[in-house]
């Protein structure tokens, strides 16, 4: 597929000549499964995001396609039930990003719902899933637990459950969703902000500025879809005449990556406060969050605290006395804000992840609300109120973002695919076998042009002991779309979240993708001093 992926420039032309059936604001999972899913219908689309793909809320996740266990606490059956389904599908459609884990929940004598409510709880969730469950759950003794995981052993601990849920990388979803939609055919433009909009006869018209030429882009389409999350509201007032309809409640959300204590069982825990935590392995550190509380600041600016770092520490130290986890532990942390739908009278934790869609008779729909694991859903639901404003002969097309694999994605036996495939490019390149895994898994059905980069620039490692490759820098370029240092370290890769954040190997970074995009002295001066200035607002915790 990556021949289909066009350049900037021919983007950027495409978009001044050509008119619209959708356009989209927004490059976060909703916007890009938007995007993918009237692009593979056949439809003519457009999207615009102001920052990197995945820049905000998008990246700042868990981690994780779950069905959202703990919703049935709210009653939300519908929404577990679409985002237990989603995990399955995508097994089978993302196989490179969708790894199914066992999951360990302790129950402690201090816990507010007993062995009967959790295990009531388990069954739901199981028989919601049906019939694409992923793994039966499984009750056990505290013994059991700690025989499982030993740094579960703690005196408060009753016994506790085991079941499955799926992890990924949100910022490769986002991505892999992007890729697809413009190999089928949408024209999609990050670094490009939409400035104003206004209905026009016969739909609407967008400017957008192209944040790399400051250049003006006047777009025109029949149907305007909003999925910009918790911008919805802004970018709802910057259109002309215009009364959005959208209300919304936003809640911060913080994680921390630290130091690897665990074995391979990722665990939800829930602190004596009633607030859940996960607490995930991943290959060479920690994941653990989330916070949950109301944030009424500029999504733009959302950071850590260290009020919320120290919750997050401190809950980790009750369940697991042994691993005593401090400030050191923490390499980097991470905050996003989640654009929940406002409910009068409903605290953080109760408000629900259900989404909304707001459809104005101009054709502008807003789509808010709903969770990673459920893009997709949204996407369909946002498409089906869209279809009655595009010409009749192209409506009622059918989606099938179920069937169709995503970038990276189109391997059969994707276990075989990937013993064979990290033998064979370990082999071919001398590689380690840690940077095998990483090309083959993220890479996947996408792999055989990401060899002749390998051959034409060698197999060097941006960091010694690490599996990160210089070449996977110029395919970011050249096929991923990313265009500043920021987006290599943080979301084509996590090596931001890594020890130093990054900043220990920025200039190498930067003199390679200054080699591919053309970049002048002063402008690779600019993105260095960015990416630093990103990092110690956003990922460090030594100066918030």
């Amino acid at each position: 597929m990556n021949n289909l992926i066009p350049n900037r420039n021919d983007i950027v032309k495409s978009l001044k000549e050509e008119e619209f059936d959708i356009i989209i604001i927004g490059g976060g999972i909703t916007g890009a499964g938007v995007a993918r899913d009237a692009s593979l219908r056949g439809f003519r689309v457009a999207l615009f995001e102001k920052n990197d793909f995945a820049a905000g809320t998008s990246s700042m996740t868990s981690k994780m396609l779950h069905g959202g266990l703990r919703y049935l606490k709210n009653y939300e059956f519908r929404l577990v039930r679409q985002a237990a389904l989603e995990r399955k599908v995508h097994l089978d459609i993302a196989p490179h990003l969708s790894e199914r884990m066992q999951f360990l929940v302790p129950l402690y004598n201090w816990s507010d719902e007993g062995k009967i409510m959790r295990r009531l709880g388990l069954f739901l969730y199981d028989v919601i899933a049906f019939p694409k469950g992923i793994g039966k759950r499984k009750h056990v003794s505290a013994k059991e637990l700690v025989n499982k995981l030993n740094l579960l052993e703690n005196d408060d601990l009753i016994g506790g459950s085991l079941y499955f849920d799926c992890k990924t990388d949100d910022a490769r979803l986002t991505l892999a969703n992007i890729l697809s939609s413009t190999a089928a055919g949408a024209k999609i433009l990050n670094y490009a902000k939409v400035e104003k909009w206004k209905s026009v006869p016969d739909g609407i018209e967008i400017s957008a500025m192209d944040l790399e030429t400051q250049e003006t882009l006047l777009v025109k389409g029949r149907v305007l879809i909003i999925c910009a999350g918790p911008w919805s509201e802004r970018v709802e007032n910057m259109g002309e005449d215009f009364n959005g309809k959208s209300n919304l409640r936003l809640t911060r959300g913080t994680h921390l990556r630290m130091r690897k204590k665990l074995d391979e069982h990722p665990c939800l825990i829930v602190n004596n406060d009633g607030r859940p935590i996960y607490l995930i392995p991943q290959i060479d550190y920690d994941l653990a969050g989330t916070t949950d509380l109301d944030y009424n600041g500029d999504p733009n600016d959302v950071a850590p605290t260290l009020e919320e770092i120290d919750y997050i520490i401190d809950a980790c130290n009750k369940l697991f006395p042994s691993v005593n986890y401090s400030r050191d532990d923490v390499v980097a942390c991470f905050s996003g804000v989640r654009p929940l739908i406002y409910q009068k009278g409903a605290d953080e934790g109760k408000t629900s992840r259900d989404h909304s869609t707001f459809v104005d008779e101009s054709g502008i729909i807003t789509l808010v609300g709903g969770k990673l694991t459920t893009y997709r859903v949204m996407a369909k639901d946002a498409l089906k109120k869209a279809q009655r404003f595009l010409d009749p002969n192209i409506r009622n097309k059918r989606c099938f973002t179920d069937k169709m694999p995503l970038w990276g994605g189109d391997i059969d036996d994707w276990d075989k695919f990937m013993i064979s495939e990290v033998i064979r490019v370990r082999k071919k390149y001398n590689l380690s076998d840690s940077s095998a895994r990483i090309i083959v898994k993220w890479y996947g059905s996408e792999l055989q042009y990401f060899e002749t980069i390998l051959e034409e620039h060698g197999t060097t490692l941006l960091k010694k002991e690490r599996p990160w490759l210089e070449a996977q820098v110029i395919y970011s370029c050249r096929v991923e779309m990313a265009r500043t240092p920021i987006d290599f370290l943080r979301r084509r890769t996590p090596l931001m979240l890594e020890e130093n954040n990054g900043l220990d190997i920025l200039l190498r970074v930067v003199e390679l993708m200054a080699n591919e995009l053309n970049w002048s002295d002063d402008y690779k001066e600019l993105r260095k001093t960015q990416c630093v200035e990103y990092v110690n607002k956003f990922i460090s915790i030594i100066d918030n």
